[in-house]
């Protein structure tokens, strides 16, 4: 089970731009079983219940799913956090934990296929098969932003420990991984790597692209030293409809848990979530004033200390000064109508994006950026 992905709708409410320190409740049908689930060639549509908080640097989810065939009840839950060590030099230390059980009927337990553990078959057949575990993961990383790039590398370790039909197992093991996030208008993609034991590798990438209230996104890499060998991919979607209700669909192929060692079941669905609570879906802002191919940006004096600095998308992350206008730093971007992200620079180099700013989000490498829509 890879710990950054537990939930089948926290992972999509966790990567729409809109969710901020918000809690919601959804529920999907398809072929979905928690992320990590072995692959038993025997996957039966469910229907799945989750409760998840997502914030700028917090996330906690709960779910359960009802299998529509001869599989049985599971359970998961997760969470993870993000601790800012030393802004300066872009160090934060990350932790994630989760746990899950499953059962599955007898019928189902003579039919598995050989599993990551030494299980005899009599002991299958006799108890049905029983999965439970739990895991956590430490990581110092480091981020880095320069122009439209930003990049974060970790290194730490993880542990599991779990149990089928009553064997049972545990590991303690380093990990590392690094990726590389550019940013383009709307679009982010960007490639990455994860290292887990000495010969089990993962080499890929991601790409999303948020417009408005939708957002896709799209992941593919390959495993070498463990895995099925071949691509693995997973593609999804999201739209905002109003009043904090969300619709997403996602599919992920057959994968690999390296924590686990196991090979991983596909999954497909559709659902919707509502929001309970929070925060709320952050508005997208429309500039202040825009005419003649410019927009002019806004940021109150009393959120900045000296002359501060704007750089985005519209400048390629290059610093532009401000000007003093009454109670506020202003300046004036030629652009064209899109969708931007920017920051702000102090008089030391430093980014910063006061909660007063609109479209104001995390992003996700421990800062801060605001979006900027020209219709």
């Amino acid at each position: 089970m890879r710990l950054g992905a537990l939930l089948a709708l926290g992972a999509l409410a966790a990567a729409s731009p809109a969710a901020a320190q918000e809690w919601r409740v959804g529920a999907q049908v398809g072929r979905v079983s928690y992320n990590g689930a072995l692959a038993t060639g025997r996957e039966d549509p469910a229907v799945v219940v989750a409760l998840s908080r997502v914030g700028f640097t917090d996330w906690l989810g709960l779910s359960a799913g009802l299998p529509l065939g001869e599989q049985q009840l599971w359970a998961a839950a997760g969470m993870g956090r993000r601790v800012r060590l030393i802004r300066k030099l872009g160090l934060h230390l990350d932790f994630s934990a989760h746990a899950f059980a499953q059962r599955a009927p007898d019928s189902l337990a003579r039919s598995l296929p050989p599993l990551p553990l030494p299980l005899p078959a009599e002991s299958a057949a006799a108890s049905g098969w029983f999965v439970r575990g739990a895991g956590a993961q430490a990581a110092l990383a480091f981020t880095a932003r320069a122009g439209w790039a930003q990049i974060e590398a970790r290194a730490g370790g993880a542990v599991q420990a779990s149990s089928i039909a009553g064997e049972r197992t545990s590991e303690v093991l380093p990990v590392a991984d690094a990726r590389l996030l550019a940013s383009i208008g709307p679009l982010q993609l960007g490639p990455e790597a994860q290292l887990w034991r000495r010969d089990v590798t993962y080499a890929g990438g991601t790409a999303r692209a948020a417009s408005g209230p939708g957002l896709l996104w799209v992941s593919a890499g390959k495993w070498a030293g463990g895995g099925p060998g071949d691509v693995v991919w997973a593609l999804g979607g999201a739209v905002e409809l109003g009043g904090g209700i969300r619709l997403e669909g996602s599919y992920r192929s057959p994968g690999y848990d390296p924590l686990y060692q196991s090979e991983t079941a596909g999954s497909a669905s559709l659902g919707a979530s509502i929001r309970m609570g929070g925060a709320g879906v952050l508005a997208l802002p429309v500039p202040a004033s825009y005419a003649n191919g410019r927009a002019v940006i806004r940021l109150r004096a009393r959120d900045a200390r000296g002359t501060p600095q704007v750089a985005g998308d519209f400048t390629d992350w290059k610093p532009v000064p401000m000007t003093r206008s009454g109670d506020a730093w202003t300046v004036s971007i030629p652009v064209e109508p899109g969708v931007y992200s920017y920051a702000f620079v102090n008089e030391r180099g430093e980014w910063f994006v006061p909660e007063s700013v609109p479209g104001r989000r995390s992003d996700g490498m421990g800062g801060w950026q605001a979006v900027l829509v020209i219709e």
